[in-house]
């Protein structure tokens, strides 16, 4: 199914005149590597193609990704594009596109590892199963015999990495060490992406990590472990939203490695309206933190989901309520 997935794509890329690339709003390092690797590959099969984001893409993978032009969704004529592509959680962003345009003038392909996906586009790649989209887009270029560039396969390991949290969640399978090692095999720095992009930390990072870590409490009688972060914590940082919402994964992934913790939930106030959860759970356990994600609205992986919800976080003595 797969293959002629794959089949079906290199057609229509093959054939296509002008393409658009959507990265899904508040980009992440999959939807970033996903993207600008596709870009990349389409402009040097010289395809006329436009990237394109609701938000700007943060700087710190720059150094790591082929060269790109950011083009503000609101400044897209999509009458322009025969093909119009949606790489990642194509259900945040894409979705819009697709109820924008008349279907009839061109052609729309979905490409996510994300389950339950509600868009249909003409072609929808997509393998749950898959650490990451950029772990899709190899497969798609190995298909075709099309050996990554240095410059994609840095784009592709930063989709990776991100995803996988530098390999520490449980959606990392052998297949996707063995295309981490084809990707550096390609010239992928590995090494300094992990140190550069994903390891330096600031000191008001450090910080919110400490107040999460000091929140945690244990629930009874599930043993779950719960976190929040406060606005009062985060208000003077000056910390992206998108790079708060990696450092919510990733506390979320280090309390869920305690033992006996059937999952672990972090709450964060983004503004004085809008609380951000991130659920993890380690394979072990069992736990299906997308299907708790779903009955907020939200969604993700069996091991790793996360949602939005309109709130408050309110102390309550020794717990937290949501008001």
């Amino acid at each position: 199914m797969m293959a002629h997935k794959y089949t079906a794509l290199h057609h229509i890329l093959t054939h296509a005149t002008n393409i658009l690339v959507v990265a899904h709003s508040r980009p992440d390092p999959d939807t970033i590597g996903a993207t600008t690797a596709l870009f990349h590959y389409l402009a040097e099969h010289e395809k006329s193609v436009t990237l394109t984001c609701a938000d700007p893409f943060p700087q710190g993978f720059d150094d790591f990704l082929p060269p790109y032009t950011l083009t503000p969704t609101q400044d897209v004529n999509f009458d322009a594009f025969d093909v119009i592509i949606g790489a990642d959680n194509i259900d945040r962003g894409f979705h819009s596109i697709i109820n924008t345009i008349n279907p009839h003038n061109h052609v729309t392909v979905g490409i996510d590892h994300h389950p339950h996906t509600t868009l249909h586009p003409d072609v929808l790649i997509t393998n749950p199963a898959a650490s990451s989209t950029c772990e899709i887009l190899y497969e798609f270029f190995t298909h075709i015999n099309h050996t990554p560039s240095k410059e994609e396969a840095s784009a592709l390991a930063i989709g990776i990495l991100g995803d996988t949290r530098i390999f520490h969640n449980p959606n990392t399978s052998a297949h996707t060490l063995d295309i981490t090692a084809a990707l550096v095999d390609a010239h992928a720095p590995l090494t300094r992406i992990i140190k550069q992009a994903f390891l330096t930390k600031r000191l008001a990072t450090l910080h919110i990590w400490g107040s999460a870590l000091k929140s945690a409490r244990r629930l009874t009688p599930s043993g779950a472990i719960v976190s929040v972060i406060t606005h009062d914590i985060i208000r003077d940082k000056n910390i992206p939203e998108e790079e708060l919402k990696e450092e919510l994964k990733e506390v979320a992934s280090l309390l869920c490695s305690v033992p006996h913790t059937p999952f672990a939930l972090v709450l964060i106030q983004i503004d004085e309206h809008t609380i951000k959860g991130s659920l993890r759970a380690e394979k072990s356990t069992h736990t299906d933190t997308a299907a708790i994600a779903q009955l907020l609205g939200g969604g993700g992986h069996r091991l790793a989901s996360g949602f939005e919800i309109r709130g408050t976080l309110r102390s309550n003595g020794d717990t937290w309520q949501v008001v």
